[in-house]
């Protein structure tokens, strides 16, 4: 687990990329401040241009395959949006900053109704992950939405527009070296402790808890309301949060007393986020609150247990997991560096991991459903 993490933290470092920078990536740069006309094909970065300037040398062709396009984003047809995009010319055509931001918000859309609708056939699932955990593969199985995703995917960066999307693919690791890893090399290489890469629990809800104790105390004194029964009715209230509203109610007064709580969930998906856009694993989709997971199968949907997640799609490791053929020591790198992103993540931006215990609790579930044992798949290969 520390040769993976040391992976991640080199990723996060070396290739000076901080793990928050993926939101303002060039997929989704859509919060950016400069004003973002079109994308340069020969480096995939935005850039800023006066696209009236141009317009002459756009041919007619061109324009109406733009217009095709948009037709396509707006009539949710990813399928056919890709083979268009395969036939353009990169350097005529103008691949807009909407445009870009149409194609992912479709592919979020797809997958999260692809995951609605198989809801309910969780009984064939193969699913490595706890409940707990914040990322999710859902169940690995290949189907035509996700094939149309890796797919767009693929194209994209074949056109140059995702310059980095799977630029550590195939073991093009920021460092190589002995897949042996102890605490003390660790930290030698990193310059962080392994108890900082270690997930603990925060007082935050503690002095929380005991905020709203003396709030209560202060209220019974003012309004003569048994104090008894304010403590029980906040239970019971808690209760029904945690049960029905998946926490909701508590994460929202929770991120608006203490803001850094919503910094370290930022920074914690976008860690899983970075490197599994660096690895070439097409992201699903990510959610930053007990709220959105609630209303999203792909992360549980109402009976969800998680408060944030990231979801992505290793094509690989799904063939070789459906088809139960030999899962390769590559495929369990990359799973294993995607899970531990979020806790590296938090190491390097706030000095030590609060969240991932549910991440370290996926990895040792799907490192121990490839023994030979489960009979799920054949044995990993070592080499």
């Amino acid at each position: 687990m520390m040769y993976f993490i040391t992976l991640v933290l080199g990723w996060l470092t070396t290739m000076n990329i901080g793990p928050a920078r993926c939101f303002t990536s060039p997929i989704i740069r859509s919060a950016s401040k400069i004003n973002i006309r079109s994308v340069n094909p020969n480096c995939g970065q935005f850039m800023t241009s006066n696209r009236s300037s141009k317009s002459s040398l756009f041919s007619a062709n061109t324009k109406v395959d733009e217009e095709k396009l948009d037709s396509f984003l707006e009539s949710a047809n990813l399928q056919s949006a890709t083979s268009l995009l395969k036939s353009v010319d990169p350097s005529q055509f103008s691949m807009t900053r909407d445009r870009f931001v149409k194609v992912f918000d479709l592919i979020e859309e797809k997958t999260r109704l692809d995951a609605t609708e198989s809801q309910d056939k969780s009984q064939d699932k193969i699913d490595f992950l706890n409940q707990e955990s914040n990322i999710s593969t859902r169940d690995l199985r290949q189907n035509d939405c996700r094939y149309e995703m890796t797919e767009m995917y693929e194209t994209l960066k074949s056109l140059k527009y995702l310059s980095i999307f799977g630029a550590a693919a195939n073991e093009k690791y920021p460092a190589a070296g002995s897949k042996e890893v102890t605490p003390v090399m660790l930290q030698a290489a990193t310059g962080i402790p392994m108890e900082a890469l270690t997930p603990q629990a925060s007082n935050t809800f503690l002095w929380g808890g005991a905020a709203f104790a003396f709030f209560e105390g202060c209220l019974s004194l003012a309004t003569g309301i048994d104090f008894n029964f304010l403590v029980v009715a906040t239970l019971v209230f808690a209760g029904y949060d945690k049960l029905l509203l998946n926490g909701g109610i508590f994460e929202t007064v929770l991120k608006t007393v203490f803001p850094i709580y919503r910094e370290k969930v930022l920074r914690h998906e976008a860690g899983h986020f970075l490197i599994a856009y660096l690895l070439g694993c097409p992201v699903e989709g990510c959610v930053l609150s007990a709220w959105a997971a609630l209303s999203d199968a792909r992360f549980g949907g109402s009976g969800a247990s998680i408060s944030a997640g990231t979801s992505f799609y290793d094509p690989v490791l799904s063939t070789q997991i459906n088809d139960a053929q030999v899962i390769t020591r590559s495929s369990i790198d990359r799973y294993s560096c995607v899970v531990m992103g979020g806790i590296a993540a938090e190491a390097v931006n706030f000095g030590k991991a609060e969240g991932g215990a549910g991440d370290e609790m996926a990895l040792i579930q799907f490192l121990l459903s490839i023994n030979p044992k489960n009979q799920v798949a054949k044995v990993w290969d070592e080499n």
